[in-house]
């Protein structure tokens, strides 16, 4: 339970480091595992492991902790440039040390995709650098 309190904070911190962090807008529907942003969104919304429905600044972030997974979508705002467009971020382990992995699908114009992109690849790489103490 400790492991998944850190890891939620970890987690949490990275969400509102740069407010959320991606890792590219070319993702196919089977990046996020949904045909579309609506349809991750009504799947996210329906699903009973949901443990969490957050709106922040208009961005909703729903946390999905099935088991010993932990995996956080987080969808734009109506108005957003990107709009819409999913985040989905999972934690895994790797050789024992957690990894974030991120994903990205994004469905509106390809430069406000690839401005969102830029943006949240650079507070990943201001977290990582910031954020490595949190675990041990």
């Amino acid at each position: 339970m400790k492991r998944h309190v850190r890891l939620a904070s970890t987690f949490a911190a990275l969400l509102l480091v740069g407010l959320l962090p991606g890792t590219g807008h070319a993702q196919s529907a089977n990046g996020i595992g949904y045909v579309s942003v609506a349809a991750a969104r009504q799947a996210m919304l329906a699903k009973p492991t949901v443990s969490q429905r957050d709106e922040r600044q208009g961005w909703l972030v729903i946390t999905d902790q099935p088991g010993d997974d932990f995996t956080t979508w987080t969808f734009t705002p109506k108005g957003h440039p990107a709009h819409p467009t999913v985040v989905r971020r999972d934690i895994v382990f790797k050789r024992g040390n957690p990894t974030l992995v991120t994903r990205m699908h994004c469905e509106a114009r390809t430069r406000a995709c690839d401005a969102l992109y830029a943006r949240l690849r650079a507070a990943v790489a201001a977290c990582t650098s910031n954020c490595t103490t949190v675990l041990p």
